[in-house]
């Protein structure tokens, strides 16, 4: 009897066979079954898209900012060339202060009684091109020549720029094709100029004798000191001029523009004595 006790007492240390509780044979495991695999796959791929759109909207976002860069660096260089020319126009090496009537660049003619300055800063009827002349080598020679004029506008979607091959082309019609040879500033397959207007508003022109003064209305393309004359009455004349210029572009192939305006005053004063002139409204 001690003896069967004894053994019950040590055989509960001993290893039990393990009870099968899943239903299955030995030999069977569980795992997922096909509906199972489907939704879990299912789950990923929408993880996986969902992470992939939001790098590619990352990616438009980083190209539409490079892209917005890019054009206001082109717009800001255009801008910063046309300032840079208009500042000088006028501008001769041998000039005498106060300023006199001996710069080639600042030379007045009469035709049917209406008073031109072919080498002076002009601006087109529409206010499309404008065309200027300066001294560019810094020489101060007293000739005009024809590498001392330039002129700006916008064709087909581009910035052109014109070097002009003879004076009389430019006397005759600063902004047209005859004069030389029109080149272009941007690529139009990869930036559009929309749109480049020029105008004088602002400009004034003061007649030293009386104190009377004369201020160019909003877009106008025409001078004041040039529009006061005639031949009957004497006058000294000094004209502070400003030049504002509105560029529109955008890029070739994006829904993506910027718009500039700036107004630039002329260095150097234009300066008319000893002709006879007359008002005119």
């Amino acid at each position: 009897m001690n003896l069967v006790k004894s053994r019950k007492k040590y055989c509960d240390l001993c290893p039990r066979p393990v009870v099968n509780t899943t239903g299955l044979q030995t030999g069977q495991h569980s795992g997922f079954s096909l509906v199972e695999l489907l939704i879990s796959m299912a789950i990923g791929l929408i993880l996986i898209a969902m992470v992939i759109k939001f790098h590619v909207g990352n990616l438009q976002t980083s190209r539409a900012l490079l892209n917005q860069d890019a054009l206001r660096q082109e717009s800001l260089a255009l801008m910063e060339i046309m300032t840079r020319e208009i500042r000088l126009a006028g501008f001769w090496q041998a000039q005498h202060y106060p300023p006199d009537t001996a710069n080639p660049f600042m030379h007045i003619i009469i035709r049917d009684g209406t008073a031109y300055a072919p080498f002076a800063l002009q601006i087109s009827a529409d206010g499309s091109c404008i065309s200027l002349g300066y001294d560019q080598a810094a020489q101060g020679q007293a000739q005009v020549r024809p590498k001392d004029l330039i002129a700006f506008r916008a064709h087909r979607k581009a910035l052109e720029v014109l070097r002009f091959v003879n004076l009389k082309g430019f006397a005759q019609d600063p902004c047209g094709a005859s004069a030389g040879r029109w080149m272009k500033l941007t690529d139009p397959d990869t930036i559009h100029i929309d749109s480049l207007q020029f105008s004088s508003a602002g400009s004034q022109c003061l007649d030293v004798q009386s104190g009377e003064q004369f201020i160019s209305p909003a877009n106008a393309t025409d001078f004041p000191c040039l529009s006061h004359y005639s031949l009957t009455t004497p006058r000294r004349l000094i004209a502070r001029r400003w030049v504002s210029i509105r560029l529109k572009a955008s890029l070739a192939h994006q829904q993506m523009s910027q718009s500039w305006q700036r107004r630039i005053a002329v260095d150097n004063p234009f300066v008319i004595r000893g002709l006879k002139t007359e008002d005119r409204e």
